[in-house]
């Protein structure tokens, strides 16, 4: 018996991408919207759904409360019907350029940049619970990175940066870029919270290599279960799920 279960908007909003086909993403039937914060350019996403409503189009503009479909188990991973939920995420989009770099992998099917690999969510109890029963409080994806902890630190060597400090400036703690090492700050699950230039003396710790995990807080990267870093006789190093990950990010910096 398919779920019963509506789905709603979390917050103003326009639809950004609607898959209707489960069978061609492990989040089966699924939805992204845009929103506007003060960080810029955010989403929510809905997956995992039965169905989309009806009317619902891309580029829509949907308010806060709106039903947008209906909660089922789809996805390629065979969810039985008894698991039937919502996958929902908040969140921020590594690249603008995605597309393109998911092209040049000749990977099917294309999403665009409403794929998977290139959305980094956090929590979303770490702003939703705040917020229960208060309307005196805005929804600010911006004061939730401000105040979240890094899990881990990086320093890249690039002579360019990425795009996604083009659509988050606020992000860039620091002078313009100097073309030379940088230091990223990032959430567990692969948000890039801030970033600068690295000092002179992070820059000798780099020596010769372009990468270097340069900070691991184990309390707060918890289980690591994107395994973007792995550790190694006492040594935290990039994994290949954060090598791709940095190679999204950094495709088509400048």
């Amino acid at each position: 018996r398919r779920a019963a279960d509506k789905i709603f908007a979390v917050a103003d909003g326009v639809v950004g991408y609607i898959n209707k086909y489960g069978g061609n993403s492990s989040y089966g039937v699924y939805i992204v919207l845009n929103h506007q914060d003060d960080v810029g350019e955010v989403f929510t996403l809905y997956a995992h759904l039965a169905s989309v409503s009806e009317d619902l189009k891309v580029g829509q503009r949907v308010e806060r409360g709106q039903e947008i479909g209906q909660m089922g188990h789809s996805s390629t991973l065979g969810i039985p019907v008894r698991r039937s939920h919502l996958h929902f995420e908040m969140g921020m989009m590594l690249n603008p350029s995605f597309e393109k770099w998911y092209r040049k992998k000749k990977m099917t099917p294309n999403h665009g940049r409403y794929h998977g690999f290139n959305f980094a969510g956090f929590d979303p109890r770490l702003m939703l619970i705040p917020l229960s029963g208060r309307e005196d409080v805005r929804f600010s994806y911006l004061f939730t990175l401000k105040n979240k902890s890094p899990a881990w630190q990086l320093l890249v060597r690039s002579k360019k940066r990425p795009r996604y400090f083009d659509q988050y400036p606020l992000l860039w703690e620091d002078a313009p870029y100097k073309n030379q090492v940088m230091l990223l700050k990032v959430s567990e699950s692969g948000i890039p919270l801030a970033g600068r230039n690295a000092t002179a003396a992070e820059t000798e710790l780099l020596g010769n290599a372009k990468t270097r995990v340069n900070v691991v807080d184990e309390d707060v990267l918890g289980r690591n279960g994107l395994r973007h870093v792995t550790k190694s006789r006492g040594t935290w190093t990039l994994g290949s799920n954060g090598t791709r990950w940095l190679e999204i990010l950094m495709h088509d910096a400048r």
